[in-house]
């Protein structure tokens, strides 16, 4: 299903650690998965099928089906200015199915090395055992990496994540959750990769598609990115009347 692209509150005013990372954000992305397509939602940027991955009904749900786990089976996205961003939210609707293997990527917007910074990637852990497993989210800066990580995961159920970055440090959310912080806050800013769903591009070249590595197996039904918060109307007048802002200063 699409996400909501303006909520009508910004539930991290209020800081609750439950709060949906995507409030009050503006969508610059968004991708569903339906007739056979990879559909930017948002404006013009499909994505191009490769290999053996596959649209269609999977697990209830209109999804890309990755079912091989192989490398070579993908869906390719080109880069968007709108993409450049210092603070935001990248959202992923998944499920993991047959197995959790040692690693496999969900997202990736990333090449061999630091480049200009920025690289994001989105893998899949295994646990203890193939029946469990973990997201975890690198993000790097121009020399440096910085990671994210949820609990253990169960196979054959939907979950929605989202990975909020800027200003604030990163942010893991599962299902409403916040599930781990880290105090780097850089973003997007200075990565110019195009991106992946089902590999990783983090061994390729920059700006070339080659060396793909860690093929997702299972379904991903849903994704979106979200830049800058913008206050809804109740919210903005209450900023402009000093109602937010009073009511911090008393607590």
């Amino acid at each position: 299903m699409n996400r909501i692209v303006m909520a009508t509150i910004i539930a991290s005013a209020a800081g609750l650690t439950n709060a949906d990372l995507i409030d009050g954000r503006q969508q610059v992305g968004g991708w569903d998965f339906s007739n056979g397509n990879a559909l930017d939602i948002t404006g013009n940027n499909n994505g191009e099928i490769e290999g053996k991955a596959e649209i269609g009904t999977f697990g209830g749900r209109q999804a890309a089906g990755f079912l091989r786990g192989k490398s070579k089976d993908y869906i390719k996205f080109e880069d968007r200015a709108a993409y450049q961003l210092s603070d935001g939210v990248l959202a992923i609707d998944f499920m993991q199915t047959g197995r959790w293997n040692t690693k496999e990527a969900l997202f990736s917007k990333d090449a061999s090395g630091y480049v200009d910074g920025g690289h994001l990637t989105v893998n899949l852990l295994r646990g203890q055992s193939s029946h469990e497993g973990s997201i975890q989210v690198r993000l790097q800066s121009k020399n440096g990496s910085f990671y994210v990580n949820s609990g253990m995961l169960n196979l054959n159920q939907w979950y929605s994540m989202e990975f909020g970055f800027g200003a604030d440090g990163m942010k893991l959310e599962v299902d409403g959750v916040v599930v781990d912080t880290n105090d780097y806050t850089g973003g997007l800013v200075g990565n110019f990769e195009d991106f992946s769903l089902g590999a990783s591009r983090w061994a390729s070249r920059s700006g070339e598609w080659n060396r793909m590595k860690y093929g997702y197996s299972g379904y991903i039904s849903s994704v979106g990115l979200y830049g800058a918060v913008i206050p809804a109307p109740g919210a903005l007048a209450l900023l402009l009347t000093g109602g937010i802002i009073g009511t911090r200063r008393h607590r």
